[in-house]
């Protein structure tokens, strides 16, 4: 396990990014969040998946370089953006929690 915290950080950084990219899209899409997206009627409302795809966006390039052990401070702020990446998920923050603990836990791989 040595050695290998900032890229298992990097790892559930990057599932969360994605499933807020994924809500953010569905969101867009339908209108609805992704828990209860059942039909696809583009509405007003669409615009508000947005934010949530572009902190989506940001987690996945913080787990990136979480996962090359480089930029120590973008790897920590995407993994606690994807908390808010789909803040209605709860297992995005679970994801988000432990990715911003193994990352601080492995600073020291970091270049």
């Amino acid at each position: 396990m040595e050695g290998n915290r900032a890229r298992l950080g990097g790892v559930l950084t990057l599932v969360a990014g994605i499933i807020g990219l994924v809500s953010g899209l569905m969101f867009i899409l339908t209108g609805e969040p992704l828990e209860i997206a059942l039909t696809f009627p583009v509405t007003f409302e669409a615009l508000n998946g947005i934010p949530t795809l572009i902190l989506g966006i940001i987690a996945l390039a913080g787990g990136s370089f979480a996962m090359k052990h480089k930029a120590f401070g973008f790897a920590v702020a995407g993994a606690a953006i994807s908390i808010i990446a789909d803040f209605n998920l709860g297992i995005v923050i679970i994801l988000g929690i432990l990715g911003i603990v193994f990352i601080v836990m492995g600073k020291s791989e970091f270049d």
